[in-house]
């Protein structure tokens, strides 16, 4: 036996053979015995050839005839939908489109009814109006008891319960600006 300073192991030596004992000592490598074995040829491409069909016999047992047309009808309803929902989106969009194009003609309707409106009132002088209506035709501010005042239920509207009688002659203001029917 033999003790070495920093090492714990012991080494033992036999007639045929030496060993080490203690926790970190390697073990001997055993060589096995080479047994001989008569060489076949592999069969490789009838085993390739036959694994693919089985394999695709397998994948086509699960898929019957039922599954296939209901896998192809369930796919052409998701193609159908798919192009009805951009349809939707594409008309949505033109709406869109032809809403803002019509408030856009709608505003400038209004522009040019304010326009219209302006240049009619700007026309009319009042002051001749006046003079027309009280020098050519006598017509006279009311005294205090000719004015009746009232009060109404309901300032926005008037109801009229007889016709207005049409007159053949012409209106006052067309006889003030000199107008013909």
């Amino acid at each position: 036996m033999q003790t070495q300073k920093n090492r714990r192991y012991i080494t033992r030596t036999t007639s045929t053979q030496s060993y080490v004992d203690g926790n970190t000592v390697r073990k001997m490598e055993v060589a096995e015995e080479i047994v001989s074995v008569p060489y076949k040829e592999p069969v490789v491409k009838e085993k390739a050839k036959t694994a693919k069909k089985k394999a695709k016999v397998e994948r086509l047992q699960g898929l019957d005839s039922f599954s296939i047309l209901f896998l192809c009808v369930a796919l052409v309803f998701a193609g159908v939908s798919c192009v009805k929902y951009l349809n939707a989106q594409a008309d949505a969009t033109h709406m869109k489109n032809e809403i803002a194009s019509l408030e856009t003609n709608i505003m400038n309707l209004k522009e040019e009814n304010k326009t219209a409106q302006a240049n009619i009132t700007s026309e009319i002088d009042l002051d001749y109006i006046y003079k027309i209506a009280t020098k050519r035709l006598g017509m006279v501010h009311p005294k205090k008891n000719q004015v009746v005042t009232y009060e109404s239920g309901s300032k926005d509207s008037v109801k009229q319960y007889g016709d207005i009688p049409k007159g053949t002659d012409k209106g006052l203001v067309d006889k003030i600006l000199g107008k013909e029917k």
